[in-house]
Order: structure tokens, then C-alpha cells, then sequence
């Protein structure tokens, strides 16, 4: 994760956000990820912020405690 992160991963930069949201302060992680969007250039990224920012963490803290994987994450798949 920390090798995808500092490799511009923005999934992994996204995911630890969420961690933050999730674990430490969710009001800070709802700024974080306001600013962390303005630097956002792929369209599913966008779209994850977009619905957590319509939601709340709670509803994504219960995705990340989710051990079954998104294939959604992983660019080009095609199932």
C-alpha cells in the first residue's frame, strides 16, 4: 500500500483518507478529502469522493472492515 501511495496511486491515497476518516477524525478526513479531490484526475476516484462527501465515513468504514476485494479498483478490468 505505502509503495502504491508513493507511486501516485490515487485508490491508495484515497484508501488512507478513508482510514484517517474512519479511525482518527472524521470531520479532518472530510477536508482532506475535499483538497485530495481538487488533484484527483481519474473519474472513478472522483466518483467515490463524490459519494462520500453525499454520505458519511461511517457507511465507508463498514467497506473497509469488507475483506471480499473490489475488482473495480484494479484499472481495465473486465470480468
Amino acid at each position: 500500500m505505502k509503495h502504491s501511495w508513493q507511486s501516485g496511486d490515487q485508490f491508495a491515497r484515497l484508501y488512507d483518507i478513508y482510514q484517517f476518516g474512519c479511525h482518527i477524525d472524521a470531520k479532518q478526513g472530510r477536508t482532506l478529502l475535499q483538497s485530495f479531490k481538487k488533484l484527483v484526475t481519474e473519474q472513478s476516484v472522483i466518483i467515490d469522493i463524490q459519494q462520500m462527501q453525499s454520505n458519511d465515513f461511517r457507511d465507508y468504514c463498514d467497506i473497509l472492515d469488507d475483506t471480499e476485494f473490489d475488482y473495480r479498483y484494479i484499472r481495465d478490468y473486465k470480468s
